[in-house]
């Protein structure tokens, strides 16, 4: 089952994402955070998001699908959660694609990106394991896919953004209000003790990005919708309750794994 996770910034899909994974032991993926890895380790698919950001150009639908192909190629035929993808209807298109594909079968909208990768430059082309006939794609139905959207109202959202702060080393996401680190300035994660606000966290530029972000998300939230493929959780409750509320709702679709 595909858990997608949609959300205006500040909802807390990213940490509910984590918690849900270490709670359940299933892997959550972010794009946001894949497009940074792969930059940082100078694979293919890095260079060439590179290249578009420095272009100032949009990164493609293509290229964010094939990095999302390639890195949950491992976990076909686990649940999984997807945080803020897919972005675009174009995306959504490609995941719904996806979803209903039977294992085995080739899926028209991938790319060979998503069957090899480059080491750092220089050191040559690893192949992933992908024999002919077992292409990353492994779900059966539609069904296997499921949208939930963190609803909350924009003054909590930037109630929240005014208090974020994370973690510099592992980017682990804080609330020094609602959730701050267990220890005072030492992150839960990695032990790290130094933090850093994001500079897109300061009042005006996040309501710029708050009013671009649902403009570009409502179609995409109206694609899952039309499609009988959402469920709405109340993101302005305290974590753990949004927590049980998802929870329930992973465990009613899963047929009661969770």
């Amino acid at each position: 089952m595909i858990f997608v996770f949609l959300g205006p910034p500040g909802c807390g899909k990213g940490s509910q994402a984590q918690i849900l994974s270490e709670k359940l032991g299933i892997k959550a993926f972010s794009a946001g955070d894949l497009l940074r890895q792969e930059i940082a380790e100078k694979t293919s698919i890095g260079l060439q998001v590179k290249a578009v950001i420095e272009q100032g150009h949009y990164v493609s639908d293509q290229l964010i699908w094939d990095l999302v192909c390639l890195h949950v190629n491992s976990y076909k035929d686990q649940d999984i959660i997807l945080d803020g993808f897919p972005r675009t209807i174009g995306q959504a298109e490609l995941l719904s694609e996806w979803s209903k594909t039977e294992t085995g079968a080739d899926f028209p909208g991938a790319t060979g990106a998503c069957a090899k990768r480059l080491d750092p430059v220089g050191t040559g082309i690893q192949n992933i394991a992908m024999d002919p006939g077992s292409a990353p794609y492994g779900l059966v139905r539609e069904d296997s896919l499921l949208a939930v959207y963190f609803d909350i109202d924009a003054a909590i959202l930037l109630e929240r953004i005014l208090h974020r702060t994370m973690c510099a080393q592992c980017g682990a996401i804080y609330n020094l209000k609602t959730h701050p680190p267990k220890q005072s300035s030492i992150c839960d994660v990695c032990g790290s003790t130094e933090f850093k606000t994001r500079a897109d966290d300061a009042a005006e530029v996040f309501k710029q990005r708050l009013q671009q972000d649902m403009t570009k998300s409502k179609p995409v939230v109206a694609f899952f919708e039309a499609r009988g493929l959402l469920c709405k959780v109340d993101a302005s409750k305290d974590i753990s309750t949004v927590t049980e509320q998802v929870l329930s709702i992973m465990s009613r679709e899963s047929h009661g794994a969770y």
